[in-house]
């Protein structure tokens, strides 16, 4: 049973604090599009019963030496154009052995359907299991790693947010005679990069004494560096004289390492100011038990920056520390001009989802987590700008929903918080 050449390497990529994410769930598989691809026969069924609980999905490959067989399923009633590309996923799917089912069972691909083409991504296999059990897989949308199985599409799919996009799963056998697998309960959560492209408006950032606003600039640049969505000083017209304002992102948590990039801050920006007026770059960072630090400025920018520039800004000295990032606007003279603009912000490798527990980043959730935690246990007055370990249901404190989410993760050793994507 050659399960191996059928799987492709899953990577395991970082969580981070504050989530953005869809979460896509069925139970029921009604209406679901069933499929056979490859040179063996596999045969891919909706049942009403003996699921956990309810209906299932029945996928069962024949094949023999040298044959390959997959079952594909198509979820008809969730699409998205949103850009999937370095997006972290995890799929999750119950499993039950059937018949003929014997060592690694079968493999299991993420499925993307645009324009009737199927593109899949193999990810693992789901072992034996002789009753049900929920097994996670997690990787990242990235084009090149997704092959074209069926339709008359592109060799690779389009993950820009151009094209609509459905997603399923498929079960696969080689070499393996008759084998059955049953599934239920698919659920897939799409976990976005870091980012302002605020596309859909300020979503985890905010502004602290006004002045900055999200959309579509009428003046200064006139249009944002991508899309539709810009934060900006002011979108139409002039900043007001003698003001100061920051544009303030949510806590995240930086890599220890994250590979051949490093934890380098990308950003697009335009800015055009007068004379003694200022955009800085700013960091601040949880210094526990103290709280947060005072802003740090990493770089500043003056004048006109003469069109939508790139910049760089390497974070590798607060790898580890769970930081916040700011834009500050700072007019001291008393004229006007058109201010400061940003877009398409990023910080490669780093995601918005929460990995409970792993405060310290060390991939586990133990000891040293629960003193990061105990001190903040009980507070009520959790903010963006007054950040609380722990509160992982963002309703603003500490208290027994977060512990009993701390709790189901406290002795795990594979936290999965950071990793290396590239290495």
């Amino acid at each position: 049973m050659n399960y191996r050449m059928l799987i492709a390497t899953v990577g395991l990529v970082s969580y981070m604090s504050h989530t953005y994410a869809a979460v896509i769930t069925d139970g029921e598989f009604s209406g679901w599009s069933f499929a056979s691809v490859g040179e063996g026969t596999a045969t891919v069924l909706q049942e009403a019963s003996g699921g956990n609980p309810d209906e299932r999905v029945n996928i069962t490959t024949v094949t023999r030496r040298g044959i390959t067989a997959w079952g594909t399923a198509i979820k008809p009633d969730y699409s998205t154009n949103r850009v999937l590309k370095d997006t972290q996923f995890v799929l999750e799917l119950d499993v039950l052995s059937g018949r003929g089912a014997f060592g690694d069972g079968q493999a299991i691909a993420l499925l993307v359907e645009q324009n009737s083409s199927i593109y899949a991504k193999p990810l693992d296999v789901t072992g034996y299991p002789r009753n049900w059990d929920t097994l996670s897989f997690q990787s990242t949308f990235t084009e090149d790693s997704f092959t074209l199985w069926a339709g008359s599409g592109p060799s690779i799919p389009d993950f820009s947010g151009n094209t609509n996009t459905k997603f399923g799963f498929a079960g696969g056998n080689s070499w393996s005679n008759t084998v059955t697998h049953y599934y239920d309960n698919f659920k897939l959560e799409l976990v976005p990069l870091f980012t302002g492209d605020f596309e859909d408006g300020w979503v985890d950032w905010h502004a602290e004494t006004g002045v900055w606003d999200v959309g579509m600039p009428s003046t200064g640049p006139s249009t944002c560096r991508s899309g539709e969505g810009c934060a900006g000083t002011n979108l139409e017209g002039t900043y007001f004289p003698e003001t100061d304002s920051r544009l303030i992102s949510a806590p995240i948590s930086l890599p220890v390492s994250i590979g051949a990039e490093g934890n380098i801050l990308r950003f697009w920006h335009w800015h055009s100011y007068q004379t003694n007026d200022t955009g800085h770059l700013q960091i601040a960072w949880l210094d526990e038990p103290n709280g947060w630090t005072d802003w740090a400025t990493l770089a500043s920018f003056t004048g006109g920056s003469g069109g939508w520039i790139h910049h760089l800004e390497n974070l590798t000295d607060y790898a580890g520390k769970t930081v916040r990032l700011a834009f500050y606007h700072e007019a001291a003279s008393p004229s006007e001009d058109h201010g400061w603009f940003i877009d398409h912000i990023r910080l490669p490798g780093v995601y918005l989802s929460p990995c409970k527990g792993d405060f310290d980043n060390d991939g586990d959730v133990d000891g040293s987590d629960l003193q990061k935690l105990s001190p903040h246990i009980g507070r009520t007055d959790c903010s963006l700008a007054d950040f609380c370990t722990g509160d992982f249901d963002n309703d603003g404190d500490v208290d027994g929903t977060d512990l009993a989410g701390f709790s189901e993760d406290f002795g795990s050793t594979q936290a999965i918080c950071f990793a290396t994507p590239g290495s």
